[in-house]
């Protein structure tokens, strides 16, 4: 597999991971506030998650306080992305407020590669294996 293939494949699986869990969050928190709130609370939380997933074992780049600090400006784009996809879905009736979350992935997934990638692309060091 190329070097970038299995960079992709890596963010692939470090993203299905960090949706897992942010996902679990998401739906446990339907159940005290509303999905908007609920969406941006496991938003926020997946950020951390991502970070380390993708310094460590996508880009295999050294974490620095300059990536760190920028890192959250990648997942502010996905974040509107991800909530005006939200809002359509979910007021348009196209998908439940429990389905929408994972249906706006389509789209802020690819975002979040490219703009990690760019991010990453000056701290990488040896390919994790």
């Amino acid at each position: 597999m190329s070097r970038h293939g299995g960079r992709i494949l890596r963010y692939v699986v470090a993203g299905a991971v960090n949706t897992a869990v942010t996902y679990a969050l998401y739906l446990a928190l339907l159940r005290a506030m509303p999905y908007a709130w609920a969406y941006t609370v496991a938003f926020v939380a997946g950020i951390g998650i991502a970070y380390v997933l993708q310094s460590r074992y996508v880009f295999a780049a050294a974490a620095s306080w300059q990536t760190f600090l920028a890192f959250p400006l990648v997942y502010v784009v996905q974040y509107v992305v991800g909530v005006v996809a939200l809002r359509m879905l979910v007021e348009s009736g196209l998908a439940s407020r429990e389905l929408a979350a994972i249906a706006v992935l389509a789209v802020t997934v690819p975002v979040g590669f490219v703009l990690s990638r760019a991010l990453f692309a000056r701290r990488e060091r040896e390919p994790a294996p």
